[in-house]
């Protein structure tokens, strides 16, 4: 019973340890107007786009997402009809999974131009470990005529797990440079160790034939 009661605490440390590193990537420990690459909570960032940057208020007036905090803001692509992206990694290698994050548009067209230019969409585009892609589109909200536009809380799908990278951009725009997007509160889980697959099996496999032998 002892070595049961042993065996089970075990199992639950090594589900407690995976669970403990997963992470809410808020930037909060990002500079204000941090622009290019950055690093925030383990993970290695690089934002590209035209005025593209870590803002923790409006950056452009009252049309852009906003909410208390600091978040990833690339309003422009480029003027070769690049669109904006960002990049992530983690730091020193390794592999990751993504569960959802919070996102927008870059600003709020219509004052002075046509709906049409507005991204419809964010698309991610992972990287899993051993050289396959996923991708995940999220609808933006282009519902509101003014004002800043709302962040929306996206949730991704099970492939977007064993992760070596990830990048953010949109599309959807009439106009390539105008596909901007707004990224926070990115929700990240570890990939388990197959070390600790293992034991978590060895474990429960023990408790099992341990009560089966009791009940003889």
């Amino acid at each position: 019973m002892q070595i049961a009661k042993r065996t089970l605490l075990t199992c639950l440390l090594a589900g407690a340890s995976l669970s403990a590193q997963a992470a809410v990537l808020s930037f909060d420990d990002v500079p204000n107007g941090t622009r290019g690459s950055f690093v925030s909570a383990g993970f290695a960032f690089t934002l590209s786009g035209l005025a593209s940057g870590m803002y923790s208020g409006q950056s452009c007036g009252p049309s852009c997402p906003v909410n208390g905090t600091v978040l990833a803001l690339a309003p422009y692509g480029d003027f070769l009809g690049d669109s904006a992206a960002l990049t992530m990694v983690k730091r020193g290698g390794g592999t990751f999974s993504l569960v959802g994050f919070d996102g927008a548009g870059s600003f709020n067209f219509n004052d002075v131009h046509t709906p049409a230019n507005f991204p419809r969409q964010i698309d991610v585009i992972g990287h899993v470990l051993g050289g396959a892609s996923v991708t995940q589109s999220f609808l933006i909200d282009t519902s509101t005529l003014s004002g800043p536009m709302p962040l929306v809380s996206y949730q991704f799908n099970s492939s977007f797990s064993n992760l070596t990278s990830v990048t953010f951009r949109s599309s959807g725009s009439s106009l390539a440079m105008f596909n901007g997007f707004t990224v926070d509160n990115i929700e990240t889980s570890p990939v388990p160790e197959p070390g600790s697959y293992a034991m978590l099996l060895a474990g429960l496999g023990l408790l099992g034939w341990t009560r089966r032998r009791r009940a003889r």
